[in-house]
């Protein structure tokens, strides 16, 4: 995980790694994201929006199973 801030060449708020994350169940009916800053740990099951065809751009939901708080969610394809 990454605080992105101003960016990496920012001199006064550059980018900084601040945590990990986890993604288990990967390909099931409802994966989980777990993400870690320091000793704490959030942890959401995803599961996709109705209409929605994983994997594919739609809308999900990042519910908490622990430490956070719900998250609805719109993923779209992007152009790196």
């Amino acid at each position: 995980m990454v605080d992105y801030k101003k960016g990496p060449n920012d001199p006064v708020d550059p980018t900084t790694p601040v945590g990990t994350y986890n993604i288990s169940n990967n390909g099931n009916a409802a994966a989980t994201v777990t993400y870690t800053y320091g000793a704490s740990s959030y942890g959401y099951a995803v599961y996709a929006n109705p209409g929605t065809t994983i994997p594919n751009p739609g809308s999900y939901s990042f519910c908490t199973t622990g430490g956070g708080i719900n998250i609805p969610v719109t993923v779209s394809a992007s152009h790196c």
